[in-house]
């Protein structure tokens, strides 16, 4: 199965493939999923951390190889500040407490995609 991570700050997950849909959860920035179809605009996904499933829009997850997943996994922790500001690829971006960030804060890398703080 795909991998993929969340690259934007707050995602929600919903329970049907549909803007209206409920939302039975939402992704923060880092948190990685297991992809199961992709029906553009839609990905269903399933977290990692709590096993829920639903429906996100495919634009706010990245794909990750499984080495990079596992690398990600074993480098990240959960950010306690309130808020942070990082720096991408498209601007900067704030980033609230339970997002996933490495267990350094500077310069660092999920998949492809570059990151500082």
């Amino acid at each position: 199965m795909l991998r993929a991570y969340c690259h934007v700050s707050i995602s929600p997950v919903r329970s049907e493939p549909k803007d209206p849909a409920e939302i039975v959860t939402q992704l923060l920035f880092g948190e990685i999923v297991t992809v199961e179809t992709i029906e553009e605009p839609w990905a269903k996904i399933t977290t990692l951390t709590d096993d829920y499933s639903g429906y996100i829009d495919v634009k706010h997850i990245r794909n990750l190889t499984e080495k990079e997943s596992d690398h990600w996994e074993k480098s990240s922790s959960l950010l306690t500040d309130r808020e942070r500001i990082i720096a991408t690829s498209s601007g900067k971006q704030y980033i609230c407490r339970g997002s996933y960030v490495p267990h350094h804060l500077g310069n660092f890398r999920i998949g492809n995609d570059d990151f500082h703080f």
